[in-house]
């Protein structure tokens, strides 16, 4: 599982950037980009000096970014952040991606929720928004050309930044999926998290259609990740899980029973089966309970997909190789069925692609 890859490839995947990459905030070494063409380079150019002559320099354009950054945090250190290493030191070059040319920095500061440094640049038709995420850097670069505009670019990068100097780190890059398709039982929880929760959070709740999602594991229904509209826009602790109860039931007779209800265990076997395959005691997620309205292969993602609905709401769940998606939408805040299930068969359909 190319973690850093997939934060590249979603955060460009909202249409937002034109360019996205991200890098390491010691040495600004290539950790992924999307497009792949989108990298820094190191190569010979004119420039101007102080003194108005031109002069030919070796442009290091990693060592540029890191450098920018690492100045910034220590010419506005913020109580939030972690206290900024290293010494500050001039960047003629000033701020260059992928052999372009110098951008103009026209905001430089601290991001008030995490503290962490923030650059604004700025080219005719385009610009970028540079962010620290304490151990990397992302960059995002956007274009007037093609509809896009700073406020959503600076937005995105920001907002990813954030969540990835929060989360937990793994201690490598990548994981390998086990021999059964699923997601590799190697992967501990802080890699699931930084896996995971930016996803939700950016690429479910973000989109505007789903007030609570989880990614989970399709084995035994095991929640990597999860997020509510409320943890993402007022940093209120995720009220969404999977949990172990019992609940009265219905019986044949006309009785009803004491049932215990694992809704992991439950949602992990609804689809493991057949497409289509109604659930004994309807869908349950953080014991609100959904009926069944209709499940079988999604017309764009081809993944396995069920719909619930209750008043005023529903859900959506699709699982992939090795992954379940549960999305959920509430009509009171002007959400809709239709956009939920878009949303979740997007994210469905990269990931199967990836063969996750």
């Amino acid at each position: 599982m190319a973690t850093w890859q997939h934060h590249a490839d979603y955060i460009r995947a909202r249409n937002v950037c034109e360019e996205v990459m991200i890098i390491s905030a010691e040495d600004g070494s290539h950790y992924a980009s999307a497009p792949e063409s989108f990298q820094l380079r190191e190569y010979l150019a004119t420039v101007m000096t102080e003194s108005g002559e031109e002069k030919e320099e070796t442009i290091n354009e990693a060592a540029d970014v890191s450098q920018l950054i690492r100045n910034a945090a220590l010419s506005n250190p913020h109580p939030k952040a972690p206290k900024p290493t290293g010494s500050s030191m001039p960047v003629n070059h000033g701020l260059r991606l992928c052999s372009g040319k110098k951008q103009m920095q026209i905001r430089t500061f601290a991001d008030e929720e995490c503290g962490l440094p923030v650059i604004y640049g700025k080219y005719p038709k385009g610009g970028s928004c540079v962010a620290s995420a304490g151990k990397v850097i992302i960059i995002g670069q956007f274009s007037e050309l093609k509809d896009q505009n700073a406020a959503a670019c600076n937005d995105t990068i920001q907002m990813m930044a954030r969540y990835l100097a929060a989360s937990s780190w793994p201690s490598t890059s990548t994981s390998s999926g086990d021999s059964a398709g699923g997601v590799s039982a190697a992967i501990t929880d802080a890699q699931a998290k930084i896996s995971w929760e930016p996803f939700c959070k950016q690429m479910l709740i973000g989109k505007g259609n789903v007030k609570e999602c989880a990614i989970c594991s399709k084995g035994d229904g095991k929640v990597y990740a999860a997020a509510t509209i409320d943890s993402v826009n007022n940093g209120k602790a995720v009220d969404f899980s999977l949990q172990k109860y019992e609940t009265e039931m219905t019986q044949e007779d006309g009785t009803d029973k004491l049932v215990p209800i694992n809704e992991s265990a439950s949602i992990s076997t609804l689809m493991g089966q057949q497409p289509g395959m109604r659930p004994a005691s309807g869908l349950r997620f953080n014991k609100v309970k959904y009926q069944f309205i209709r499940g079988g292969i999604d017309d764009d993602s081809k993944c396995n997909t069920c719909h619930g609905k209750k008043t005023r709401g529903g859900c959506v769940v699709s699982v992939t190789a090795g992954l379940i998606i549960i999305a959920t939408f509430d009509e009171n805040i002007n959400h809709t069925g239709a956009g939920c299930a878009t949303s979740v068969s997007d994210l469905a359909k990269y990931l199967k692609s990836q063969g996750m």
